[in-house]
């Protein structure tokens, strides 16, 4: 397998932090600037005849587009800090706001999206009181985002919903407690009325972290634990085959993520991307691993210098993943590369 970059775009302001979240369908990739004080960006770009270009730009307030997710001809984000989730859909090639849904009860909701075939899923990990956390799921009607579920924690202090990741008809949620409780990620399948838990999974001890991003695809889902005692990040990675079970796990040594990484997992068929942004005293790096009859590293991607943060953000679809830099050059950069068999 060999693998091409096909497009590198940098940030245009100084303290903008291109490339923090990147999001990847197809042909269509989003990416955002977000400094955490100042900017709250998003670039919406698309590929045309082996050209990436500009779509639409919005500019927004700090904390939009930390967190989203883009399938098909939606995409849906959220203004973290202000209770606020936006979903997007393009039209004939053109992007435009089709709904919004705002929160004034302070729960943290849009601390984690997800959306696949028309359903879309918000997490509010600080709703219900006393860290317990709710997860809502809509159904998209007529272009507007409609409650069809909530689905809650099981205790207190779980912060249920710090991670969401929906494919088709499953779901992971992650509860990344940390108020001295284990945290763990639990699976959901749609039923014919309502969605139900399947299974959870356990950290293996209170210092783990576990479960900040995950991601799931067809009977593949994967989740990272930080262990803050070792400086370890873990990678674990579940099946389904008649039962979802533990089937590959990998450690990295010294390369907990840190507050700024959000989304550095990503999941697609046999193929699994993870980035490690502070590698190599923060000059980052992306590991490739894919599936043959047992999951194993395939490449490896070095970032390009030292505080560049290569790797805080990935995604994958289909052939094509993209990597955010956020702190590359003087505004960040985003990357996309292909993946050739």
């Amino acid at each position: 397998m060999s693998i091409s970059l096909i497009n590198k775009t940098l940030g245009e302001t100084s303290s903008g932090d291109f490339g923090y979240s990147v999001f990847l369908n197809g042909i269509i990739s989003i990416v955002s600037s977000n400094n955490l004080s100042s900017t709250g960006d998003l670039t919406f770009q698309e590929s045309y005849k082996g050209n990436w270009e500009e779509k639409l730009f919005v500019d927004g307030a700090v904390g939009l587009g930390l967190y989203g997710d883009i399938d098909k001809n939606y995409f849906i984000t959220s203004n973290f800090g202000s209770d606020i989730v936006y979903l997007y859909k393009r039209t004939k090639g053109v992007w435009n706001l089709v709904d919004t849904i705002t929160y004034s009860e302070n729960i943290n909701y849009g601390i984690s999206v997800s959306i696949s075939n028309n359903i879309a899923v918000v997490g509010a990990n600080d709703g219900g009181g006393a860290a317990v956390g709710i997860v809502f799921i809509y159904e998209i009607e007529n272009d507007s985002l409609i409650l069809k579920q909530t689905l809650n924690a099981e205790g207190a202090n779980e912060r249920f919903g710090s991670s969401v990741s929906i494919d088709k008809n499953y779901l992971v949620v992650s509860s990344n407690s940390s108020d001295g409780f284990l945290s763990k990620i639990t699976i959901f399948e749609k039923g014919e009325k309502e969605w139900f838990k399947t299974v959870s999974f356990n950290e293996e001890s209170l210092a783990d972290d576990y479960g900040y991003s995950t991601s799931i695809n067809g009977n593949y889902c994967a989740t990272l634990a930080n262990d803050y005692n070792s400086g370890n990040i873990k990678l674990y990675i579940y099946e389904k085959e008649k039962n979802w079970s533990l089937k590959y796990t990998y450690t990295e040594a010294g390369t907990v993520p840190g507050s700024f990484t959000l989304q550095n997992l990503a999941i697609d068929k046999n193929y699994l991307i993870l980035g490690l942004p502070q590698h190599d005293s923060s000059r980052g790096k992306v590991i490739i691993f894919k599936k043959e009859k047992e999951w194993a590293i395939n490449k490896v991607i070095l970032g390009t210098t030292t505080g560049d943060f290569f790797g805080g953000s990935v995604d994958i679809s289909n052939d094509y993943f993209s990597v955010g830099a956020k702190e590359e050059g003087t505004g960040g950069a985003s990357y996309i590369y292909q993946l050739k068999n």
